[in-house]
């Protein structure tokens, strides 16, 4: 994806939960892993991703983004926000601990992710 979409993603995700007023800057770049940052409502994300399933980049991007919304614990309040953001995309998540053992798509298993 590019950082458009990536863009598009999170504004869209921002109007559904009624906080179009956050600004949001997104990077994409060669880095190990996707960061983001609460206080300055940034989001960097890996190229490597693009090797994977269009459902995994946008529940990364979901999963950054919700960095930005609640801090950077992922605890159960992160979870609960990441998880209702994700079933507004049609995405579900089973867990490892944090990151997807399992994501489905309107109900179909998506196997092109990095723990299938």
């Amino acid at each position: 994806m590019t950082k458009e979409t990536y863009q598009m993603i999170v504004n869209r995700s921002l109007s559904w939960i009624n906080r179009s007023e956050l600004k949001i800057s997104i990077s994409v770049k060669n880095v190990r892993g996707g960061r983001a940052w609460y206080d300055t409502k940034e989001i960097e994300m890996p190229l490597w991703i693009n090797n994977f399933d269009v459902i995994y980049q946008i529940y990364y991007i979901i999963h950054e983004l919700v960095h930005c919304l609640t801090g950077h614990k992922h605890d159960k309040d992160f979870k609960l926000v990441e998880d209702c953001l994700l079933r507004m995309w049609g995405i579900e998540i089973k867990r490892k601990r944090v990151y997807p053992k399992e994501l489905k798509f309107n109900g179909k298993i998506v196997t092109n992710i990095p723990s299938f």
